[in-house]
C-alpha cells in the first residue's frame, strides 16, 4: 500500500511542478525607440535605441506578474547654450550676447531592469505598468563646440574643459507602461528620472530626464 501512495504522491506533485513550469514562461524579444532627453537647464535632444529584451511571467504571457530587462544600443544626446566674448561695433570693445550650442553626442550601453503587473483587457490586448532601475555605460561620443575663435571636437567622455566631462557610468530610475498585441507585439512608453550626475562639470550637473516611446517584437 505505501508503495502505490508514494508513487501517487510522486505523480501528483511532478503535475503540479509541471503545470507551475509552464506557465512561468522566459521570452525574448527585440525593440527599437525613440529618445527624448530634456534635462533641466539644457536643450531638448531626441535619440534613439535599438536592442534586445528578455521577460519572464510568473503566470501567462497576457496576464500576471512579470520581470523584464533590456540590452540597448542607447544614442542620449545632451546640449545646452555657451555665452562667448566677441568684439563689439567698437574697436577693443567685448561683450558675451552671443551663445553658440554646445553639443555632447553620447552613446551608451543601457539596461532597464523593471518588473510590473499585466491586465488582459481582451484575448488579443493587454496593459501593464513597470517600475524599476536603469544603468547606462559609456561606449563612445563627441563633444562639440564652435564660434569664431574657438572650434572643439573631442571625446564626450575627455574630463577637463578641452573635452566633454561626461561620466562613463549613471542610473536612476524608471516607470514604464506598456501594450501588447496578441502576445507579441509591444508598445510602451516610459520615464526616466536621473539618480546620478551625467557630468563632472557643473554645466552638465542635470540629471537625466528621458522619455522613451519603444515597438518591440517577443518570441
Amino acid at each position: 500500500m505505501k508503495p502505490k501512495f508514494s508513487f501517487i504522491s510522486v505523480l501528483l506533485i511532478a503535475m503540479v511542478t509541471n503545470i507551475s513550469v509552464s506557465a512561468q514562461q522566459l521570452r525574448w524579444g527585440a525593440q527599437a525607440g525613440v529618445n527624448i532627453n530634456a534635462p533641466d537647464s539644457e536643450n531638448t535632444r531626441i535619440g534613439f535605441n535599438v536592442g534586445g529584451k528578455a521577460e519572464y511571467s510568473f503566470r501567462s504571457p497576457s496576464k500576471g506578474w512579470l520581470v523584464d530587462a533590456e540590452l540597448n544600443l542607447s544614442y542620449i544626446p545632451y546640449g545646452h547654450k555657451v555665452s562667448y566674448a566677441h568684439e563689439g561695433t567698437d574697436e577693443g570693445n567685448w561683450n558675451a550676447s552671443k551663445t553658440a550650442d554646445f553639443n555632447n553626442n553620447t552613446y551608451f550601453l543601457n539596461i532597464p531592469v523593471t518588473a510590473g503587473y499585466r491586465v488582459a483587457l481582451s484575448d488579443n490586448v493587454s496593459i501593464n505598468f513597470n517600475a524599476g532601475m536603469f544603468f547606462n555605460t559609456g561606449l563612445w561620443g563627441r563633444a562639440k563646440l564652435k564660434y569664431p575663435g574657438f572650434d572643439m571636437d573631442e571625446s564626450s567622455f575627455k574630463k577637463g574643459s578641452e573635452g566633454g566631462d561626461m561620466k562613463r557610468f549613471n542610473y536612476g530610475a524608471l516607470v514604464k507602461a506598456g501594450v501588447q498585441f496578441k502576445e507579441h507585439y509591444q508598445l510602451s512608453v516610459s520615464y526616466n528620472q536621473g539618480l546620478s550626475k551625467p557630468g563632472h562639470d557643473h554645466a552638465l550637473s542635470n540629471r537625466q530626464r528621458m522619455f522613451n516611446i519603444s515597438l518591440g517584437y517577443i518570441f
